[in-house]
């Protein structure tokens, strides 16, 4: 058995009480806040020498991306929302699974929470492909609301 710090527990912790904050300044859905705990708490688990099946929660995960894909390239956005949020719900930690929810979220008008799902994709696998897509997308958000805001201040001026 692992032996588990205090500051990875202080980190657990303080994590779990992020995730809510996020979630009441509606930054995040409930959902996703869920999500950002189960994934903090099998890390914890991780310490402790706990293992957890994952294997086929990823697979069938992957599956459900696929479909979602499907769905979101046929503009069937609220469809592939809801298989998306499958996938997240079998596997927090697939970040390709955030970030086509975050794609989704986007077409639907819906940028806070959108932004809040490529957060997560770039959280839950850092390294990964999808997560620089992720860093891209709330990048490209950034500068488009910059820029709004800008020609608003603009508009005042006049």
């Amino acid at each position: 058995m692992a032996f588990v710090t205090l500051r990875q527990l202080r980190t657990y912790l303080h994590n779990v009480f992020k995730q809510v904050l996020i979630a009441v300044r509606r930054q995040q859905t409930w959902r996703e806040a869920a999500a950002g705990v189960s994934r903090d708490t099998k890390k914890l688990g991780a310490a402790f020498g706990v293992r957890h099946a994952d294997d086929a929660g990823r697979k069938q995960a992957v599956r459900l991306v696929r479909r979602g894909r499907e769905e979101y390239n046929t503009a069937q956005y609220a469809a592939a929302e809801k298989l998306f949020e499958q996938a997240v719900d079998l596997d927090p930690g697939y970040a390709w699974a955030h970030l086509y929810l975050g794609h989704a979220l986007y077409k639907q008008n819906r940028l806070r929470e959108a932004e809040a799902a490529w957060r997560r994709a770039a959280d839950v696998e850092p390294k990964s492909e999808a997560a620089a897509k992720a860093r891209k997308k709330l990048q490209h958000s950034k500068r488009s609301v910059d820029s709004a805001v800008q020609d608003l201040h603009e508009r005042f001026r006049e």
